[in-house]
């Protein structure tokens, strides 16, 4: 990992996102992700799952 190779310390949080849009924040993000984000500066996605039939643009690539 590049990370460890360079003796960078990183403390990992992970933080699920939901399939659903949390209406508090009117986004796949709940409060608790979006605040992390913000409060990091940063953020990694990974894959997430887009509602079928929903009409509803991929999440992958927004």
């Amino acid at each position: 990992m590049v990370f460890r190779a360079a003796e960078v310390p990183i403390e990992w949080k992970e933080h699920y996102v939901g399939d659903q849009v949390d209406p508090r924040t009117q986004s796949f993000l709940n409060w608790e992700s979006l605040e992390s984000v913000c409060r990091n500066k940063v953020g990694l996605k990974g894959p997430m799952a887009t509602p079928i039939g929903k009409g509803c643009c991929s999440l992958n690539l927004t």
